[in-house]
């Protein structure tokens, strides 16, 4: 189960911030946007289509970029602040 909480868009709608969070799982994900996330809580691995592996945990701070595809595994519960930016 996931939840958003978008506290800000901008004029355009191409900029986004607020609070992601989710229970235990895993998902594919393919992103349009740049987003940098700091982890409030939890732990979360983030493999790409080359099967590299990145585990993050709370005060992590990192930045996915547009293009990027591969899964979003969360270990138990997680919440993220984002900040997401489309062109």
């Amino acid at each position: 189960m996931q939840r958003v909480h978008n506290q800000f868009a901008n004029s355009k709608e191409n900029f986004f911030c607020g609070t992601w969070g989710s229970t235990e799982g895993k998902w594919n994900i393919s992103y349009s946007e740049d987003e940098f996330c700091y982890i409030i809580k939890g732990k979360a691995i983030i493999t790409d289509q080359a099967g590299h592996s990145e585990t993050v945990v709370q005060g992590d701070a990192f930045v996915i970029p547009a293009g990027f595809e591969g899964t979003w595994e969360t270990i138990g519960e997680v919440e993220k602040f984002y900040s997401m930016y489309e062109e």
